[in-house]
């Protein structure tokens, strides 16, 4: 089964909602973690936000929207790859 790439103009709508959020005066995700002392706690937050993304969900808006869910799927990720390090050590 031939794979399908990511498509250039999705990546380029996460690009352009987090320059957005930049623009916001939003710290970014680096400075994000500081702001939790659990990681468990984070990944809460971060699961709530992506239920409130996907519910913004709507035909009108649809890439963006699914790119602003994409960029929370990452830092869930993030997540659950540093709480497994912090697991392993």
């Amino acid at each position: 089964m031939k794979q399908r790439p990511v498509s250039p103009l999705f990546i380029r709508a996460m690009e352009e909602g987090l320059a957005h959020g930049r623009k916001q005066d939003y710290e970014g995700w680096d400075n994000r973690w500081k702001d939790f002392d659990d990681l468990k706690e984070l990944q809460r937050f971060l699961f709530k936000r992506l239920d409130e993304e996907i519910l913004e969900l709507d035909e009108d808006q649809s890439l963006l929207e699914a790119a602003d869910v994409a960029n929370i799927a990452m830092m869930i990720a993030d997540v659950a790859l540093k709480i497994r390090e912090e697991e392993d050590a």
